[in-house]
């Protein structure tokens, strides 16, 4: 009989645990009652009509040959049950009980539980959201980086070309510098061989005019009369 209601509780605690009761049942209510004695025999007295199972009991003293226990309820009061009737753990219905409070703590814990994983679901998925866009925006910049290097080393070789340019820019202007110096001395060389040589031109024209005269002789006036 202690079997048969062991195993309709276990499977009575297994259909609340799972949930996956699919029609109302019921059970024939079966409590053991034991009565309490005055001495370690079936002769002595009862002093209590029956304790229900599962209740509490401190053991004193064991009867193994008489098949007694001697037992201190909770309100202080002693007396003997039949050992036959005596368990070391609780019975099935309270251990149901227990587990049943056990489940209800459980649940009620892993409410907050599950309201705490779905909010940190949503948390991941926004994160995965960020995330994703954080990549694009990595993407983007690393294709603007990649611009800018492009854009930085034709800068970097058109600086350096135009440096090249300015200096031979410069060069040419010396050069024409020069060009123009020599050209100067050659104008300020030409106009004074040129005043030389006029001034030589005048200074012969003038030589001539006064040597060429004396060297001509002179013809008497007798010979043309």
């Amino acid at each position: 009989m202690k079997r048969l209601v062991l195993s309709t509780l276990v499977t009575c605690a297994l259909l609340q645990f799972s949930n996956l009761a699919l029609a109302e049942v019921g059970w024939v209510d079966d409590k053991l009652y034991v009565p309490l004695r005055t001495g370690p025999s079936s002769r002595h007295t009862i002093m209590h009509k029956g304790l229900v199972s599962g209740t509490r009991l401190e053991v004193i003293q064991r009867y193994d040959e008489e098949g007694f226990v001697h037992v201190r309820l909770a309100d202080g009061r002693d007396g003997y049950i039949p050992s036959q009737y005596l368990s070391a753990i609780p019975i099935a219905e309270d251990r149901l009980a227990e587990a049943q409070k056990t489940i209800e703590a459980l649940t009620s814990k892993s409410q907050p539980l599950q309201k705490q994983l779905l909010e940190l679901r949503n948390t991941n998925k926004e994160l995965e959201q960020t995330v994703a866009t954080l990549s694009k925006e990595k993407e983007s910049l690393s294709q603007r980086l990649s611009e800018i290097e492009s854009i930085s080393k034709n800068h970097i070789a058109t600086s350096q070309k135009n440096k090249s340019l300015i200096k031979e820019n410069e060069a040419h202007k010396n050069s024409i510098d020069v060009l123009k110096a020599d050209n100067q001395r050659l104008k300020q060389r030409s106009n004074q061989e040129w005043f030389i040589n006029g001034a030589g031109a005048v200074v012969l024209g003038v030589i001539l005019t006064l040597v060429i005269p004396r060297l001509v002789p002179k013809k008497k006036g007798n010979e043309w009369a």
